[in-house]
């Protein structure tokens, strides 16, 4: 859970507006004279950023819970997390001794030094809202897509309106299936949340409905693979293009169970790395793919039910349900 919040889209934004903000008092505390910058909490900028320190600490420590050790493994996080403490300390300074020029000074270089966290966050925003690192630029195309194998496409949302701007423009989407693909194409639509009219596509769009961050059902999973199957059996040149909303964690979850099913990838470990350096970029770990831990479990639980050789599903009745305390609704008993 503490993994899943500091990587969603609105904790970034967060952080990228409170940096954006921290940005601008750097620039007006430059602007006032030496004798109006003042200690503690007699001035408002000193408030305003601890409250902005605050929201830094708790977003550090979160992070800290959530990957432990393995924070050290990341450089990224780890100069995120000097460049907080740096912050903490001459927040301390500034709020304890004389506001001299020479605090003055220390404390805007330490902000200074916080607008570097703009371009770690602008990287994770990249990653998570134009869906990866992988861009198909050729034939004048230039779109969030990606061939997984030659018969194998993930991408993000074809979108319409301003969601155009930073996913696929639709328009732009259908003349790429139609010009390198045209008539030997099926789409699979993965989100719950959007649908958008199938002409685009000559009617060939499938909806999978999948909640965003949530697994298939596994029924979705073997109906998708087995579908698939189908249409490249039909004629070895069909395609098949499989997006969600970023084109990652429902798409490499679906996408990767191909890859086992068409016996492309040996492993699920196999298949979600691939999808991973495909998708993401050639030195993406398998989670940076298909992201969710659940999603990840669920491309196992297809591998096995590709080596048993199908699955069946029991069915349970509810007969009795006993309470064996009273439950506490509304802070009363009853």
């Amino acid at each position: 859970m503490a993994q899943e919040w500091v990587q969603t889209v609105w904790t970034e934004c967060l952080v990228l507006l409170l940096v954006s903000l921290d940005l601008s008092l750097t620039i007006v505390e430059t602007t006032l004279p030496d004798d109006k910058y003042g200690s503690g909490v007699d001035n408002p900028l000193n408030v305003i950023t601890g409250a902005i320190l605050l929201v830094f600490i708790f977003e550090l420590l979160v992070r800290v819970y959530g990957f432990r050790w393995a924070i050290v493994t990341r450089l990224i996080d780890m100069l995120d997390l000097c460049i907080v403490v740096a912050s903490v300390v001459t927040y301390c300074l500034v709020m304890f001794y004389s506001g001299d020029k020479r605090i003055k000074d220390v404390v805007t270089a330490a902000r200074v030094l916080r607008f570097l966290r703009l371009f770690k966050v602008i990287r994770q925003l990249s990653k998570m809202i134009g869906g990866s690192g992988g861009r198909f630029k050729k034939d004048g195309f230039n779109l969030d897509l990606t061939y997984i194998t030659p018969q194998c496409i993930a991408m993000s949302l074809p979108a319409l309106g301003v969601e155009a701007n930073y996913r696929n423009p639709i328009e732009e989407v259908q003349r790429f299936f139609n010009t390198r693909h045209r008539d030997r194409f099926v789409i699979f639509n993965l989100c719950a949340e959007r649908v958008y009219d199938a002409r685009y596509f000559m009617g060939s769009v499938s909806n999978v409905p999948i909640v965003d961050h949530n697994p298939p059902f596994l029924d979705q999973m073997v109906s998708f693979v087995e579908r698939c199957a189908l249409h490249v059996h039909d004629d070895s040149s069909n395609v098949m293009g499989v997006h969600c909303k970023a084109g990652r964690g429902r798409t490499g979850t679906m996408v990767c169970a191909w890859l086992l099913y068409s016996s492309f990838s040996s492993s699920p470990e196999d298949a979600m790395g691939w999808f991973a350096r495909t998708r993401v970029g050639k030195k993406a770990r398998p989670e940076e793919g298909v992201m969710e831990a659940s999603q990840r479990r669920y491309v196992h639980y297809m591998h096995q039910i590709i080596l048993d050789g199908g699955y069946s599903t029991a069915r349970l009745t509810l007969t009795k349900l006993t309470v064996h305390t009273c439950p506490t609704l509304g802070g009363r008993r009853g």
